[in-house]
């Protein structure tokens, strides 16, 4: 039996707020607007805008301390191809989770 694990960091909570919506959650609408909307969830993460908002206004800064433990407390290594970081990852878990925190600006390069 082949089997494709593929991971991808759809929704997140940070102080009680959520952020990201699941497909099931997502508003009826006409089709091409579902279509617009499904295409947004498969590429992953959609909460984006509100987080980057969010944590703008943050003046507690607990944004971005969830963003960089996601970003550092993992075993991905990192390693540099023609100048794009390629992650490493014993698991798809690891994977998305450090990809979603480098969406978000938290990039991980490097072990020291």
């Amino acid at each position: 039996t082949l089997t494709q694990n593929d991971m991808a960091l759809r929704r997140l909570s940070i102080g009680g707020k959520k952020y990201g919506t699941f497909l099931s959650e997502a508003p009826k609408k006409s089709l091409q607007d579902k279509v617009e909307v499904q295409g947004l969830l498969e590429d992953g993460f959609n909460g984006g805008k509100q987080l980057e908002a969010d944590r703008a206004s943050s003046p507690s800064g607990s944004i971005d301390r969830f963003l960089e433990i996601l970003a550092v407390s993992h075993t991905v290594m990192a390693t540099s191809k023609d100048g794009e970081l390629i992650y490493e990852a014993e698991s798809p878990d690891e994977y998305a989770l450090v990809k979603a925190a480098a969406n978000a600006g938290w990039e991980f390069k490097s072990r020291k």
